[in-house]
């Protein structure tokens, strides 16, 4: 015992400023409960860090037995040495050397002493010792409920927890919870800097250690020296200096040689697949590799629903790399050409152009970016398209006519970058014989002029372009697709609902047939973006059904590319009432945006997110993750214009809608501020802008103004948008309501029931106000002894029962009804004073007061009016 180094137990010190963690904490408050709590991350994930803040901010350290263990500690007679000389220091009794094992010395000790003990094991991946582990599960099986233990360890714990699992007495903190947020890494780099650091470089810094303590800590260190956030945005990877000896020392030196050689051959990877790790470094046991890199936690994600797809961390696999190309470069290029030749033989063409580019093998890239560019640009894969063409240099660009017109395509809206384009490609057209590939191309530079048009809102000439493209000869499935769509698209800008169906129609049928899995989910994804914003939800749940059930491979199914049909369809789930399945799959699309890390790509779609997430936030009251959302919500609009390339089926400019959906979003969070921001930037060009206009003067009190904007929308609207309709019926029925109009706000009320039938509509009829709510009640009472409405009857139930029996919905008071009972049977207004005990200038009171509630002037039309209701 004498021997022992008295360091091992203090609690340590951190010398940075730390970050109070409030969701960490919680979680470790919430770990005492427990018997055990385990933290297992990877080295530099500030697992220690967590624990002393934790015991420091809680006061806790009185009640802890402390020990950092290192690899000596791998011996039983030592570590039980080591672990009733930490428990003595806070316990009366130090444990007693007798006959029985150390644990069972340990046991009897504790059991005889009422103190309780925090007992925390830091760095327990040191201990492999199988008596040790097997004395550890002994000890926590059998210990009593004063004793709480905690590991920390940066491999997965080789102890059999299932039993506690079940039983609810382990918590378990991986990676994932002891990563910095954005917030978390500005507190810490504010408070431990001088520099002025804004929330762009923050979230930059953020994003690239993937919220990893120490390599923001790094982050910090480099910004301290170099003072230039330019050149730390350019410079700071995983080759950089604190990063590149961080890795070599405390990871990739302590590995056994066949593991580095693995880490080597395989970081030339996106992602990381048995099969193809296989390919690459030539092993065959390379599914078990993979588990064993993960459960040690060498910077390893898995990133699929089925855990068989892994990937480097971005730091980790930038260290890799350099450490791979400065040993032998020509194995670098090997694995690669290895890898891209797996990719190609599983006709995954993108992959594989994606990998000769990592390493600077540009001679295959050349031939598989002319094959394929045209088809990845009509399939909304631009960025893709993009990427590869900035890594092929200008001069063998201007020599291809399909390179240059995929560059037209991306350019659609840089006047200069789109002519010089345009110029070689029809320069480069005269030299080539083929008759067919010069009216290939010809057709495409000419559906490339009718997007010219279409980003001007000219949608006439787009139209002529279109069908001129149409009529030049050629075999061309995909193009035929490409120009329908986009037919369908300018038909849908122009209002014209017929020639809109026509073209997405033959689109759909097209793409069903031709056997291109992303180009047939395009079409859907266009054709539900139109349908969802006129509120079809009958249209958007088929064809978001059929998608989401489609046979497609797997890669395609989890790709972001399917986020659009799980958050509409979550959308129709929420507007029906039903927020169980909203939640669950808005909570999907979400997540497939947020895995793939490139939410600008995916902007409009992130937005309908939100605003449901947000939605369904609000139904439940949790006003702190709403806030969360609002906050995203604003970060996505302050989103780098350069980051977005234009969408080829124009949901580009669908702009002013989404910013309504904000607008919604932030009037519901009670944000009057920022509602107030968006609403004075609105150009109005659309009707939706006016009914949300009018909605934020009711709000303000403006009725007749509000209702003046919502009789003209009633007048001149087309009827086929149904949900204008609906929401402008909805807010005059309010202010009808409010002023006690009641014989026009159930004829509105009635109109938008009516309305709403045909898609199932049931939040919007969910009124805040009373009054609103008692003429809803009333007017559903009517309709439904109507023979008119006998189809809408489960319809407008489901409606009613949204409302609690016990609320008082009555449109006329208790007295006011028996006032008109009395009516009924043709009482005078002395007879009524008489029957009610109350004077007869209070009875023709209750009378007015009827008249006006249920907007009538006589006797004889109060009694038809309360029958109507169901009053009477």
């Amino acid at each position: 015992m004498a021997n022992l180094n008295k360091n091992k137990f203090m609690i340590p010190r951190t010398k940075s400023k730390m970050v109070e963690r409030e969701s960490l904490l919680s979680k470790l408050d919430n770990a005492l409960g427990t018997k055990l709590t385990i933290l297992w991350a990877p080295a530099g994930s500030g697992k220690t860090t967590a624990i002393v803040s934790w015991l420091e901010s809680r006061n806790l350290e009185g009640k802890t037995a402390w020990i950092s263990l290192d690899e000596r500690d791998d011996n039983p007679e030592l570590f039980w040495s080591c672990f009733e000389y930490a428990a003595g220091k806070i316990m009366r009794d130090e444990p007693q050397p007798g006959n029985e094992s150390s644990v069972e010395a340990f046991l009897n000790a504790i059991s005889e002493s009422d103190s309780e003990l925090l007992l925390v094991m830091d760095d327990f991946h040191f201990i492999k010792n199988a008596e040790i582990l097997r004395d550890i599960k002994h000890l926590i099986d059998d210990m009593g409920s004063n004793i709480h233990i905690i590991i920390t360890s940066r491999t997965k714990v080789n102890l059999s927890l299932a039993r506690l699992r079940l039983s609810g007495e382990v918590t378990e903190i991986d990676r994932k919870d002891m990563a910095f947020d954005y917030r978390d890494a500005g507190e810490f780099l504010r408070s431990n800097t001088k520099l002025k650091i804004s929330e762009k470089n923050v979230k930059l810094i953020n994003d690239r250690t993937e919220g990893w303590a120490a390599g923001i800590q790094m982050a910090m260190l480099s910004l301290k020296e170099k003072k230039d956030l330019a050149e730390l945005e350019e410079k700071f990877n995983g080759c950089s200096g604190y990063v590149e000896d961080y890795f070599s020392e405390e990871i990739f030196n302590e590995q056994p040689e066949e593991i580095k050689d693995f880490l080597l051959k395989t970081c030339i990877l996106d992602e990381l697949v048995p099969g193809l790790c296989s390919a690459v470094s030539g092993r065959k046991d390379s599914q078990e590799l993979l588990e064993h890199i993960y459960d040690s936690n060498l910077f390893v994600d898995k990133q699929d629903y089925d855990e068989k797809i892994f990937r480097y961390n971005t730091l980790f696999k930038e260290f890799l790399l350099c450490k791979s190309k400065g040993m032998n470069l020509d194995a670098v290029y090997e694995a690669s050409n290895r890898a891209a030749k797996w990719y190609r033989e599983s006709g995954v063409l993108n992959k594989a152009i994606n990998q000769y580019i990592e390493v600077g093998n540009l001679e295959p890239v050349i031939d598989l970016v002319e094959s394929e560019c045209i088809r990845m640009v009509l399939c909304s894969e631009q960025s893709q398209v993009f990427h590869w063409l900035e890594s092929i240099p200008q001069d063998i660009i201007l020599k291809k006519p399909r390179l240059c017109i995929a560059n037209m395509f991306i350019h659609i809206c840089d006047d200069i970058s789109y002519s010089k384009y345009r110029e070689f490609a029809i320069k480069t057209l005269e030299s080539y014989e083929d008759e067919d590939f010069r009216g290939e191309c010809q057709r495409l530079m000419t559906i490339a002029e009718g997007d010219r048009h279409f980003i001007k809102s000219e949608y006439k000439k787009s139209i002529g372009l279109y069908e001129k493209a149409q009529a030049i000869p050629g075999n061309t499935a995909l193009y035929d697709i490409a120009i329908n769509l986009k037919l369908g698209v300018a038909h849908f800008y122009m209002h014209d609902l017929e020639g809109e169906k026509i073209y997405f129609d033959k689109a759909l049928l097209l793409s069903q047939s031709y056997q291109d899995e992303i180009m047939y989910l395009v079409v859907c994804r266009t054709t539900v973006f139109t349908k969802f914003l006129r509120r079809e939800l009958v249209e958007c749940e088929s064809i978001c059904g059929v998608c989401i059930n489609s046979r497609m491979n797997d890669a395609l199914r989890k790709s972001s590319f399917m986020s659009i049909f799980y958050i509409i369809l979550a959308l129709v789930y929420y507007e029906r009432n039903n927020i169980g399945k909203a939640e669950e799959y808005v909570s999907t699309g979400i997540e497939l945006i947020e895995r793939e890390g490139k939410p600008m790509q995916h902007c409009y779609t992130l937005y309908t997110g939100l605003y449901v997430y947000a939605g369904i936030l609000l139904d439940k009251n949790n006003k702190a993750e709403l806030e969360k959302v609002c906050t995203k919500i604003e970060e996505l609009s302050k989103g780098i214009e350069y980051e977005r390339i234009p969408d080829l089926y124009y949901l580009n400019k669908l702009e002013s809608y989404f910013d309504l959906f904000k607008i919604e979003i932030f009037m519901e969070a009670g944000k009057a501020n920022i509602v107030e921001k968006y609403i004075s930037k609105l150009d109005y060009k659309i009707p939706q802008e006016l009914v949300m206009f009018s909605k934020t003067l009711i709000d303000k009190g403006k009725s007749d103004d509000a209702l003046m904007l919502l009789n003209k929308i009633l007048i001149s609207e087309n009827k086929e948008n149904q949900y204008l309709r609906l929401k402008a019926h909805i807010y005059r029925a309010e202010i009808f309501s409010q002023e006690d109009q009641y014989e026009n706000a159930t004829k509105d009320l009635r109109e938008a029931l009516t309305i709403g039938y045909e898609n199932g509509f049931i939040r919007i009829f969910m009124f805040k106000s009373i009054k609103t709510s008692r003429m809803l009640i009333k007017t559903i009472g009517s309709m439904k002894f109507n023979k008119d409405y006998y189809k809408m009857s489960e319809y407008l139930n489901n409606i009613a029962a949204q409302y609690s029996k016990d609320k008082d919905f009555e449109i006329v008071s208790k007295r006011e009804k028996e006032v008109l009972m009395l009516i009924e049977k043709g009482a005078k207004n002395s007879e009524i004073a008489k029957e009610l005990f109350i004077t007869e200038s209070t009875a023709k009171s209750h009378i007015l007061n009827i008249f006006s509630k249920l907007g009538v002037r006589n006797r004889v039309q109060a009694v038809a009016k309360a029958k109507e209701l169901g009053i009477l």
